[in-house]
């Protein structure tokens, strides 16, 4: 039984299919569609122009997520600050 693109929309569980990628594609064309629709719909009804995310503000956001991801890694494996080295190359 193959896996159907409501099925995935749906959030019902997916069936056992051996064609694995195929949920992960339909769930990223789906998040790129919706947000497309809301830039469009920005553009038309509230009369906005499109004014795409700052590369700067993108880099810094992701250095803040990796920051919080090493934060927890730290508490999870309880590491000691002392026991940090960091080595430039």
């Amino acid at each position: 039984m193959a896996t159907t693109i409501d099925q995935i929309i749906d959030g019902r569980p997916r069936t056992t299919n051996t064609n694995s990628g195929f949920a992960l594609w339909g769930l990223t064309i789906t998040a790129t569609a919706r947000k497309l629709a809301i830039i469009i719909w920005n553009m038309i009804v509230k009369k906005e122009e499109y004014a795409p995310n700052n590369p700067y503000e993108f880099l810094d956001q992701k250095r803040k997520r990796i920051v919080r991801e090493l934060q927890k890694k730290i508490a999870k494996f309880v590491i000691k600050t002392d026991e940090i080295h960091f080595s430039t190359c």
